[in-house]
């Protein structure tokens, strides 16, 4: 990357801050104080964290994302692609009074009383993050991304990139893309499955999501890779044949699944896979992965209602996958995300 790439890189990044954390700060301006009238207050036996080490981790996951870059790992993220979610701001500010006077009701479940989810698993029936219409209806695959950029004030694109994007690519290097096989697991509406798409166009990747609104929100952004698919469906119980799929991508999934469906899902992707194939996984950072942000951790599920975070924290993730035939093969880290690269065994 060049000076002046790299210079309107940073630019971009001082603008994402800027934009989300705002909307951060109205969000928190404009909701009830973090801890509910008449409970106990949040409490943590973790150390408050030191907020320039915090900036400094947050930094560090734009600097780790331009090297990836200038490394020619993968390309720069484009800027009308972020600029495009700037439209969402209003819907998004529209929300936030009915997402905090769902948190301050504890009503997590919203969704079964509208009916919405009929005939889906109870655990995925929820309002996750307490956003209106779970993961349930189009005008919430519509928000997802921009709210989660809020959560994590601009910075959730550079995180997804600098771990399960660069593990990706590094498992891709020496191979003919056009006869490579890639599932996503619960791709969301898509914004990663179609950066996997414009860095390897040749890729045949089919991306699945338990949710038909936000699948297929994922197959309006792939529309422009004929290599590309996005359907619905269960990451515990796909459709793909046995081992008949060279790569497994799976991102921000397994904190939001009780411990026995994430196993179900690993034997799962272990079946798909064929021997010697490569599983990438991102999710949230863990407990003691930087102490620093232990306390932020801790206070996650309590202020966006993740049923399933707290039993992650502690999750031995490489002892689950080595479990069900995965070695482990290189990690990653950055800010409040890390990856990992696992391989199937063969034989």
């Amino acid at each position: 990357m060049d000076r002046i790439e790299a210079l309107k890189y940073r630019a971009g990044a001082t603008a994402k801050l800027a934009f989300y954390a705002a909307h951060y700060g109205l969000s928190r301006a404009t909701s009830a104080p973090f801890d509910r009238p008449g409970e106990a207050p949040f409490s943590s036996d973790k150390p408050k964290p030191d907020l320039a080490r915090m900036r400094q981790a947050y930094m560090a996951a734009f600097n780790q994302d331009m090297a990836h870059i200038d490394a020619g790992l993968y390309l720069a993220p484009l800027a009308k692609t972020e600029l495009a979610q700037t439209r969402k701001s209003l819907a998004y500010l529209r929300d936030v009074k009915a997402i905090d006077q769902r948190r301050l009701a504890k009503n997590g479940v919203e969704v079964r009383e509208e009916g919405l989810g009929e005939g889906f698993p109870a655990y995925f029936r929820q309002n996750f993050h307490w956003q209106s219409g779970g993961w349930l209806t189009p005008e919430s695959a519509d928000l997802y991304d921009f709210q989660v950029e809020t959560i994590f004030t601009g910075s959730a694109g550079a995180m997804r990139r600098a771990t399960a994007l660069a593990l990706l690519a590094k498992s891709l290097k020496g191979l003919d893309q056009r006869t490579t096989t890639c599932v996503e697991l619960a791709c969301g509406p898509g914004q990663l499955a179609r950066e996997v798409m414009r860095n390897f166009p040749r890729l045949r990747l089919t991306a699945l999501d338990m949710s038909p609104p936000y699948a297929a929100a994922a197959a309006k952004a792939l529309t422009p890779y004929r290599r590309a698919t996005a359907i619905s469906g269960a990451a515990e119980a796909t459709p793909f044949e046995t081992e008949s799929v060279d790569r497994v991508l799976c991102v921000y999934l397994f904190h939001e699944l009780p411990p026995k469906i994430r196993k179900a899902v690993v034997a799962e992707a272990a079946r798909i896979l064929k021997p010697g194939g490569i599983l990438v996984l991102a999710d949230a950072l863990q407990t003691g992965d930087d102490p620093n942000l232990d306390r932020l951790l801790d206070a996650f599920p309590v202020g966006f209602h993740e049923p399933f975070f707290t039993s992650y924290l502690t999750t031995d993730m490489k002892a689950l996958f080595e479990a069900e035939g995965f070695d482990f093969i290189e990690g990653a880290q950055a800010f409040l995300t890390k990856g990992w690269m696992f391989q199937k065994r063969i034989g």
